[in-house]
């Protein structure tokens, strides 16, 4: 550990252009590891951008929030069963969960409805994988409380299992 002035036990170096050059880029708020690479989510008010650094450069896998430029922000990312999924934050309207299909920048598919389908959750922040199933942290805009969704509903597990992008919005977990 270090105190004032002393010199930091690792030499850090960017790996970047500045806002990937672009000045919109003004926050990476999620990262992940995903096939051998890295991925990045930004802030972007133009819409939520998302790169991939291979180690010697980086390419945009998604841009313009997901086709929707509200989706300003790419929250969480997690890795689940094969795919990367990431979650936005809308501020005019409710939050998706995306799953990267790759390669292609547009290879990108909703699995979730919209706000799991409250129309006023606005924020999916955090994604984690538990026992098989992926777990969702909400905001509500109308302040209700902090919402809990899950793919998992009773003993199916409808995201992995190849049914509907709807089947996301099960809303209760459980732990087999």
């Amino acid at each position: 550990m270090t105190s004032g002035g002393s010199k930091p036990p690792f030499a850090w170096s960017q790996v970047n252009d500045n806002g990937f050059s672009k000045n919109d880029n003004e926050e990476v708020l999620s990262s992940a590891f995903y096939g051998g690479k890295l991925y990045i989510g930004t802030f972007n008010g133009l819409g939520c951008e998302v790169w991939r650094y291979e180690g010697n450069g980086w390419t945009q896998v998604a841009s313009g929030g997901f086709g929707d430029s509200y989706n300003s922000d790419a929250l969480s990312m997690a890795v689940a069963d094969g795919y990367l999924y990431v979650g936005t934050n809308d501020s005019n309207d409710p939050c998706r969960v995306w799953r990267y299909d790759g390669p292609g920048p547009g290879d990108w598919t909703a699995v979730s409805e919209d706000g799991f389908g409250v129309k006023t959750n606005h924020r999916v922040h955090q994604l984690e994988v538990y026992k098989g199933a992926l777990y969702a942290g909400a905001w509500n805009a109308q302040m209700t409380g902090c919402e809990v969704w899950t793919t998992r509903a009773g003993n199916s597990n409808p995201l992995f299992g190849g049914r509907a992008p709807s089947a996301f919005r099960a809303g209760t977990g459980g732990d087999s």
